[in-house]
């Protein structure tokens, strides 16, 4: 190992031990004491106690000695015993939470603040997952190796100075073992990481192929056909390669396992050890017989010592590994800058987008030149076929992500010198993949754990769940959903899509955007819906994203997006003046829309 590299893993560890310090020092203050203390101890109950007792009997001593002697290693222990319940039983688990909960407090805290973008990349994701899951053992037990690295080093010390004083022979042969041993260890926890990296993603694929069997999301459509045969494959698959990656790294484990246990271990100590202590207190003469058994215990524990020490402290070479991915996530950046700009009392009338490009990936642009203009209270629709761009092009607006070229003007200032979260304060958005929290009602139209009282009263009556919410008991503090609470509500797709719009309204922000609000909805509700947006949003800025064209033809103004670009562009009126693609596209579904109507006898 590199000089470099062996003060990087020391230096991930005293991270850990300072972490669970500052958050929990009666932890590291009570096991650092009971480490010192217990490692003592049992030195003196399970290995001296041979020596005193039997040169008592050898030399003649008196047995009040003895007596002595065993009163105190009663009371000792006692202490111990006593000591250690104590604080298992009041203090260890408290301890133990606040020391997970700053870890995944910090992990959610930089989850919360990395640019969007970043969940489209895989190796973020995995990373992010794999630290949401794996994080807490490997904190926990990098501080228990640390503190049982500590108990090892007293053990040595303690069993290490009784040998060299006995026997310098002994130490000799335990040194040529630990070295040999530590080598093979390393070598161990190397192929053991790469295992586990390289079955890390595999496990990603079945995990999501178990949720596939499992969620009822899916159960329904499985049943309708054969898709399951390729997940079964899938799965078949990743466990043959998984097989395949641990029978690899088996066949190398196994002759180092050979080694270090049979030939460094049972060999050296069980039969060359043993026969040089018999043959120096049988022929020789120059042992106790005390001596002999203590010093035969002592290479027991040394050695044990030794072996914990090496494996803890591969341990910890190891989860340096992990504790370093641990340390790249908190540090990830955001790229998306905050500028210095900040809206006061000053509203949005304009946002201008001009030569916008866009891509996720080099080479694969998303969005190509886009030209646009929105002026005060304009209700713009952006429509086009699913995957032209539309949302992208709302999440540019919403400064989700930074663009690759061009510029967008917010009231003719450059987007990048406005502070983003006076931008933010002034956006309203109802995404189409809404989601409803295990929260209370005022949490999830609010979004915050403060609500401000007449806000939330004009979203609810606004949104029309007030005449919903007037049935629950709990009135706005009831639950949703039944996560954590057995009287937690469970709402209706239309219901929930209220709880969305209060969201949207309760901001009383200077722009909207509706990214496909009204994807789940018949021609008649959405047509009720379109009616409620246009009346609580008729002083504001409101961009309709849709593949569904009823919503364009209220719009002031109509962008058709096509493969990135921007073919099109108009009111409703002009547009199918044009005959062009939006009013071919509007004209297939207005069949089914006059279909829709006819059936509900409107």
């Amino acid at each position: 190992m590199k000089k470099k590299d062996f003060f990087h893993k020391i230096k991930n560890n005293i991270f850990v031990f300072q972490l669970v310090f500052k958050h929990a020092p009666r932890r590291v203050i009570f096991d650092l004491v009971n480490s010192a203390y217990s490692t003592i101890f049992f030195f003196l109950e399970h290995t001296y106690v041979y020596k005193f007792v039997i040169d008592c009997i050898q030399y003649d001593r008196p047995f009040r000695n003895v007596v002595y002697y065993i009163v105190s290693l009663f009371f000792g222990w006692l202490i111990l015993n006593r000591g250690t319940d104590l604080y298992n039983t009041y203090f260890k688990e408290k301890d133990e939470l606040k020391i997970v909960r700053a870890i995944q407090f910090d992990l959610y805290e930089r989850a919360a603040k990395v640019d969007l973008i970043q969940y489209d990349n895989k190796e973020f994701f995995d990373d992010y997952v794999w630290n949401l899951n794996d994080v807490k053992g490997r904190f926990l037990g990098t501080y228990e190796a640390i503190i049982t690295i500590v108990s090892a080093t007293i053990g040595i010390i303690l069993y290490g100075g009784f040998i060299i004083s006995s026997d310098i022979f002994g130490i000799i042969l335990i040194s040529i073992v630990f070295i040999v041993q530590y080598l093979l260890n390393n070598k161990s926890n190397r192929i053991n990481y790469q295992k586990i990296m390289d079955l890390r993603s595999l496990g990603r694929v079945r995990d999501y192929v178990k949720r596939v069997f499992y969620m009822q999301d899916y159960a329904s459509e499985l049943r309708m056909g054969n898709i399951n045969l390729k997940f079964f494959d899938l799965n078949r698959k990743t466990t043959d390669d998984s097989i395949k990656i641990t029978k690899k790294a088996s066949k190398s484990l196994i002759i180092i396992e050979f080694i270090s246990t049979y030939i460094m271990d049972n060999v050296a100590f069980d039969v060359i050890y043993i026969l040089h202590l018999a043959y120096k207190s049988l022929i020789l003469k120059v042992m106790s017989y005390g001596t002999i058994i203590a010093l035969i215990r002592s290479q027991w524990n040394f050695t044990g010592s030794l072996n914990s020490l090496i494996y803890e402290a591969s341990k910890l070479y190891q989860n340096s590994l992990y504790i370093d991915k641990y340390k790249e996530f908190l540090l990830i950046k955001s790229e998306i800058k905050s500028g210095e700009y900040k809206f006061n009392h000053e509203k949005i009338e304009s946002i201008e987008l001009k030569n916008v490009c866009f891509s996720y990936e080099e080479n694969k642009p998303v969005l190509k030149n886009i030209n646009m203009k929105i002026n005060k209270n304009e209700k713009i629709a952006i429509v086009g076929h699913n995957g032209a761009g539309k949302t992208t092009l709302s999440n540019i607006i919403l400064r989700l992500y930074d663009i690759n070229s061009g510029e967008i003007l917010i009231n003719g200032k450059k987007i990048e010198a406005i502070d983003l979260e006076s931008y933010k304060s002034c956006m309203s958005a109802m995404f189409q993949d809404y989601y409803l929290y295990a929260a209370s009602v005022t949490e999830n139209i609010s979004l915050d754990i403060i609500a401000n009282e007449i806000s939330l009263a004009n979203a609810i009556l606004l949104s029309g769940f007030a005449e919903k919410l007037r049935m629950f008991e709990k009135g706005r503090n009831t639950q949703l959903t039944k996560e954590f609470d057995n009287d937690g509500v469970n709402l209706s797709g239309g219901e929930a899509q209220k709880i969305a719009l209060a969201r949207a309204i309760y901001r009383n922000s200077d722009i909207i955007i509706m990214d496909e609000p009204s994807s789940a909805l018949d021609p008649i509700a959405e047509a009720h819906f379109n009616e409620t947006i246009m009346k609580i949003a008729k002083d504001r800025i409101v961009l309709f994203i849709s593949h569904r064209l009823s919503t364009a033809k209220i719009a002031d103004k109509i962008f058709y997006v096509e493969n990135g670009e921007i073919e099109e562009a108009g009111s409703h009126n002009e547009l199918m003046l044009q005959n062009g693609k939006y009013a071919k596209m509007f004209n297939i579904q207005a069949i089914k829309y006059d279909v829709a109507a006819l059936r509900s006898g409107t």
